[in-house]
């Protein structure tokens, strides 16, 4: 057992948990024989006897996490047979198997596992590095239209204050600057033209993003 990875452990602990149960429900079916029952025999599971998911009872007897036995049944589920032979003989990942088998068709697989354990290795890892990709973009559109609606929100607060003018000022064509060195925002009505940062005097502005409203956090 010492020398038995992850998914190894996981692939023999399903294995006999799978002969306990068909002998526990042997069992069971002997009993009701036993007491002379003429009704049909009920083969029921003994995992909620001992209280609990399969899945947590097999994971807790052989040392894995939970996660491990799902993704062997995963493979067996949906999965080619060499690629369980893969996780029990070439230690491959039962985490990256379920990659495979949840992304591929069993004919990718079949094309895959020619290339052997490395081109099941560098599969799964492509996968996840396309899924971390879309992942990290989904995120930023979300930042983004959070911030399209709060700029939308201030926006429709200065109209109701203000009306239609930009600014409670009359004045609305500026310049709308930025001070890089104490992070203040300030606008200069044109035609003047801004030389430096009215609060500390500093020389390094420049132009302001669009997206910067007052209240946006700056890092």
């Amino acid at each position: 057992r010492r020398n038995l990875d992850a998914g190894q452990l996981a692939i023999v602990g399903i294995a006999r948990f799978e002969a306990e149960e068909k002998i526990n429900a042997r069992k069971r079916q002997l009993v009701n024989l036993k007491q002379g029952s003429d009704a049909p025999v009920l083969v029921t599971s003994s995992v909620k006897e001992r209280g609990g998911e399969s899945a947590a009872i097999i994971a807790e007897k052989v040392g894995v996490k939970k996660s491990n036995i799902y993704q062997v049944r995963a493979v067996r589920e949906k999965g080619i047979p060499e690629l369980e032979t893969m996780i029990m003989k070439e230690g491959l990942s039962p985490n990256f198997a379920n990659i495979i088998v949840q992304n591929d068709s069993p004919e990718e697989q079949k094309e895959l596992i020619k290339g052997g354990i490395a081109a099941v290795n560098a599969r799964a890892r492509e996968i996840k590095a396309q899924r971390t990709s879309q992942i990290t973009e989904e995120r930023e559109a979300a930042e983004r239209a959070k911030e399209k609606a709060e700029m939308k929100e201030y926006k429709e607060v200065l109209k109701a204050q203000f009306g239609d003018s930009r600014y409670s000022c009359s004045l609305s064509s500026v310049f709308e600057m930025w001070c890089n060195s104490c992070k203040c925002a300030f606008d200069i009505f044109k035609p003047m033209v801004a030389n430096c940062c009215p609060a500390c005097a500093s020389t390094d502005i420049e132009k302001r993003d669009e997206s910067w409203y007052p209240g946006k956090k700056v890092d």
